[in-house]
C-alpha cells in the first residue's frame, strides 16, 4: 500500500519537474513584461511543490521501515526546512 503511495508521490514529482524545466526554458526566451514574472512565480510553486513531495516520501519510506520493524519510531526532522521546527508549533 505504502509502495503505491510512494509511486504516485514519484509520479507527481516527475510531472513538475517537466514543468518547472518548461518554466525554465521560457525564462531563458528572456524578459517579457508580465509573462516573465507569472514564470518565475510558476517556476518557485513548482519547487516548492518538489521540495514537499521529497519530504512526503522520506516520511512514506520511514513509516514503511517502522512498520516493518526495520527501523525506530522518531521524529522525522527536515533541517532544510525552516518550517519544520516542533517548538515553533506552540506546543
Amino acid at each position: 500500500m505504502a509502495e503505491d503511495y510512494i509511486s504516485d508521490l514519484k509520479k507527481a514529482r516527475n510531472q513538475l519537474i517537466k514543468q518547472r524545466r518548461s518554466s525554465v526554458a521560457a525564462l531563458g526566451d528572456g524578459y517579457k513584461p508580465g509573462d516573465t514574472e507569472h514564470v518565475l512565480d510558476n517556476l518557485i510553486r513548482y519547487q516548492r511543490a518538489i521540495e514537499a513531495i521529497d519530504r512526503a516520501i522520506r516520511e512514506e519510506e520511514h513509516a514503511a521501515e517502522v512498520a516493518a520493524g526495520v527501523k525506530r519510531r522518531s521524529f522525522i526532522r527536515h533541517e532544510d526546512d525552516p518550517y519544520d521546527d516542533i517548538d515553533s508549533l506552540g506546543g
